[in-house]
């Protein structure tokens, strides 16, 4: 009777154990990526509206800066939460590619349309595993 009792609890123990290996979803953090990118998405597409001449880096640098310092509060946010390794590799790569841009674009002085349609498919291409990525863990 007491193995019984023993292996009934010891079931009960592990059936009540939740191992995570990945961090808890956030609405929070999917909105501000979303937000983020459609920053992103509007910082481009205002420059093409613009005659070549005008687009220069001090034309918007503001933008730049409002949408580097949105990517960096994503950056922080996924700091602080627990198992997420591979969440900060995908904000890394946003990061880099976005300040990478930037300073072509602050070197350059201003961007052809050619330049500017490419870096938004790409920041559109490293937006995406990171939305898709934090809306994943709905699911766990």
């Amino acid at each position: 009777m007491k193995k019984i009792l023993l292996f009934t609890i010891v079931i009960t123990a592990f059936a009540a154990c939740k191992v995570s290996w990945v961090p808890d979803y956030s609405t929070d953090i999917e909105t501000e990526i979303v937000n983020t990118a459609k920053l992103t998405d509007k910082l481009y597409l205002e420059m093409l509206e613009l005659p070549e001449a005008q687009r220069t880096y001090t034309a918007f640098s503001k933008e730049y800066l409002e949408i580097e310092v949105e990517i960096n509060a994503i950056k922080l946010k996924n700091e602080a939460r627990k198992n997420n390794t591979e969440m900060l590799a995908i904000v890394k790569n946003v990061k880099d590619h976005f300040v990478q841009y930037k300073k072509e674009h602050k070197e350059q002085v201003t961007l052809s349309d050619g330049e500017i349609q490419v870096n938004e498919a790409y920041m559109q291409g490293f937006w995406r595993p990171l939305l898709q990525a934090e809306r994943g863990l709905k699911t766990k």
